[in-house]
Protein backbone atom coordinates (compact mmCIF):
# COMPACT_ATOMS: atom_id res chain seq x y z
CA UNK A 1 0.00 0.00 0.00
CA UNK A 2 1.48 3.09 -1.08
CA UNK A 3 1.93 6.35 1.35
CA UNK A 4 -0.28 8.87 1.36
CA UNK A 5 1.06 11.84 -0.83
CA UNK A 6 1.14 14.57 1.48
CA UNK A 7 2.92 12.37 3.52
CA UNK A 8 5.37 11.46 1.04
CA UNK A 9 5.67 15.42 0.79
CA UNK A 10 6.61 15.62 4.31
CA UNK A 11 8.97 12.77 4.03
CA UNK A 12 10.89 14.66 1.47
CA UNK A 13 10.37 17.96 3.23
CA UNK A 14 12.13 16.49 6.33
CA UNK A 15 15.09 15.50 4.21
CA UNK A 16 17.86 16.97 6.46
CA UNK A 17 19.46 18.94 3.34
CA UNK A 18 16.72 20.51 3.19
CA UNK A 19 16.46 22.15 6.51
CA UNK A 20 18.73 25.55 6.61
CA UNK A 21 21.41 26.91 4.52
CA UNK A 22 24.68 25.59 4.64
CA UNK A 23 24.47 22.69 6.62
CA UNK A 24 28.34 21.23 7.69
CA UNK A 25 27.86 17.82 5.82
CA UNK A 26 29.22 16.61 2.64
CA UNK A 27 28.20 17.10 -0.66
CA UNK A 28 27.00 13.77 -2.87
CA UNK A 29 24.66 10.86 -2.46
CA UNK A 30 23.01 10.66 0.61
CA UNK A 31 20.47 7.66 2.17
CA UNK A 32 17.75 8.53 4.08
CA UNK A 33 15.44 6.32 6.02
CA UNK A 34 12.39 7.98 7.66
CA UNK A 35 9.65 5.69 9.93
CA UNK A 36 6.33 7.75 9.89
CA UNK A 37 3.63 7.07 12.46
CA UNK A 38 0.34 8.65 11.43
CA UNK A 39 -2.46 8.54 14.02
CA UNK A 40 -5.97 9.85 13.32
CA UNK A 41 -5.36 9.60 9.79
CA UNK A 42 -8.42 11.11 7.46
CA UNK A 43 -9.07 12.62 4.49
CA UNK A 44 -10.40 16.88 4.75
CA UNK A 45 -13.99 17.28 3.54
CA UNK A 46 -12.54 19.50 1.09
CA UNK A 47 -11.25 16.62 -0.54
CA UNK A 48 -13.63 13.94 -0.34
CA UNK A 49 -16.60 16.85 -1.15
CA UNK A 50 -16.17 15.90 -5.16
CA UNK A 51 -15.69 11.67 -4.27
CA UNK A 52 -18.81 9.37 -5.02
CA UNK A 53 -19.47 7.69 -2.07
CA UNK A 54 -18.02 4.51 -3.31
CA UNK A 55 -14.76 6.23 -3.69
CA UNK A 56 -14.85 8.09 -0.49
CA UNK A 57 -15.66 4.64 1.43
CA UNK A 58 -12.51 3.08 -0.47
CA UNK A 59 -10.26 6.18 0.64
CA UNK A 60 -11.60 5.93 4.18
CA UNK A 61 -11.13 2.13 3.75
CA UNK A 62 -7.41 2.72 2.93
CA UNK A 63 -6.66 5.32 5.88
CA UNK A 64 -8.17 3.16 8.38
CA UNK A 65 -6.00 0.33 7.14
CA UNK A 66 -2.77 2.38 7.05
CA UNK A 67 -3.04 3.69 10.27
CA UNK A 68 -3.71 0.76 12.41
CA UNK A 69 -0.48 -0.46 10.72
CA UNK A 70 1.17 1.77 12.83
CA UNK A 71 4.92 2.91 11.83
CA UNK A 72 6.70 2.63 8.58
CA UNK A 73 9.74 2.51 7.09
CA UNK A 74 11.08 4.15 3.62
CA UNK A 75 14.29 4.90 2.53
CA UNK A 76 14.98 7.01 -0.23
CA UNK A 77 18.43 7.98 -1.80
CA UNK A 78 19.46 11.69 -2.97
CA UNK A 79 21.91 13.32 -4.82
CA UNK A 80 23.08 16.58 -2.68
CA UNK A 81 25.34 19.37 -4.77
CA UNK A 82 27.87 21.64 -3.21
CA UNK A 83 26.23 24.72 -4.77
CA UNK A 84 22.79 22.97 -3.11
CA UNK A 85 24.63 22.84 0.33
CA UNK A 86 25.62 26.53 0.11
CA UNK A 87 22.66 27.92 -1.54
CA UNK A 88 20.10 26.08 0.52
CA UNK A 89 18.52 25.52 -3.02
CA UNK A 90 16.26 22.02 -2.78
CA UNK A 91 13.70 20.43 -4.75
CA UNK A 92 12.30 19.42 -1.94
CA UNK A 93 12.43 23.33 -0.65
CA UNK A 94 10.82 24.79 -3.97
CA UNK A 95 8.21 21.75 -3.69
CA UNK A 96 7.76 23.20 -0.06
CA UNK A 97 6.59 26.46 -0.85
CA UNK A 98 4.54 25.53 -3.76
CA UNK A 99 2.49 24.23 -1.54
CA UNK A 100 2.78 27.57 0.71
CA UNK A 101 4.87 25.95 3.77
CA UNK A 102 7.38 28.32 5.70
CA UNK A 103 10.27 27.42 7.47
CA UNK A 104 11.64 29.06 10.43
CA UNK A 105 14.91 28.66 12.38
CA UNK A 106 14.36 28.78 16.32
CA UNK A 107 17.84 27.65 17.01
CA UNK A 108 21.08 26.81 15.10
CA UNK A 109 24.65 25.60 16.21
CA UNK A 110 26.74 23.57 13.90
CA UNK A 111 25.67 20.28 14.98
CA UNK A 112 22.04 20.84 16.15
CA UNK A 113 19.03 22.76 14.07
CA UNK A 114 15.05 23.02 15.70
CA UNK A 115 13.00 24.69 13.41
CA UNK A 116 8.97 25.37 13.03
CA UNK A 117 7.11 24.88 9.98
CA UNK A 118 3.96 26.09 8.62
CA UNK A 119 1.67 25.24 5.84
CA UNK A 120 -1.43 26.75 4.51
CA UNK A 121 -3.73 25.83 1.63
CA UNK A 122 -5.10 22.54 1.50
CA UNK A 123 -2.35 20.84 3.93
CA UNK A 124 -2.80 23.34 6.44
CA UNK A 125 -0.15 21.61 8.83
CA UNK A 126 2.22 22.90 11.63
CA UNK A 127 5.22 21.47 12.65
CA UNK A 128 8.40 21.03 14.57
CA UNK A 129 11.67 19.23 13.59
CA UNK A 130 15.28 19.00 15.13
CA UNK A 131 18.36 17.85 13.23
CA UNK A 132 21.29 16.32 14.78
CA UNK A 133 24.73 16.50 12.97
CA UNK A 134 26.50 13.74 14.31
CA UNK A 135 29.70 14.76 11.43
CA UNK A 136 29.59 16.03 7.91
CA UNK A 137 28.51 12.10 7.24
CA UNK A 138 25.81 11.38 9.50
CA UNK A 139 22.45 13.24 10.19
CA UNK A 140 19.34 12.45 12.40
CA UNK A 141 16.42 13.65 13.37
CA UNK A 142 12.72 14.03 14.41
CA UNK A 143 9.55 15.87 13.03
CA UNK A 144 6.13 16.66 14.25
CA UNK A 145 3.59 17.46 12.31
CA UNK A 146 -0.09 18.44 13.35
CA UNK A 147 -2.74 18.29 10.54
CA UNK A 148 -6.26 19.29 10.15
CA UNK A 149 -7.48 15.46 9.66
CA UNK A 150 -4.13 13.64 11.62
CA UNK A 151 -0.79 14.16 13.13
CA UNK A 152 2.38 12.49 12.32
CA UNK A 153 5.55 11.23 13.76
CA UNK A 154 8.56 11.07 12.03
CA UNK A 155 12.03 9.87 12.76
CA UNK A 156 14.93 10.21 10.04
CA UNK A 157 18.47 9.46 9.99
CA UNK A 158 20.68 9.93 6.63
CA UNK A 159 24.24 8.96 6.08
CA UNK A 160 26.33 9.85 3.40
CA UNK A 161 27.36 7.10 0.72
CA UNK A 162 29.72 9.20 -1.49
CA UNK A 163 31.00 12.13 -3.46
CA UNK A 164 29.88 10.30 -7.10
CA UNK A 165 26.12 10.51 -7.87
CA UNK A 166 24.32 7.77 -9.98
CA UNK A 167 22.85 9.61 -12.89
CA UNK A 168 19.14 8.68 -11.60
CA UNK A 169 19.63 9.98 -8.19
CA UNK A 170 20.19 13.30 -9.36
CA UNK A 171 17.81 15.71 -8.88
Amino acid sequence: MKTPRIALFLVFAALPVLAADSLPVKPGLWETTVEIDMAGLTLPDSVTASMTPEQRAKMEAVMKQMASQGPRTTTTKNCVTAEELKNGEFNAARAAQDQNCKYQVVSSTPKRREMTMTCGGQMNASGHMVLNIADDANVQGDMQMKMQQSNMNMKFRSHWLGASCPAEEKN
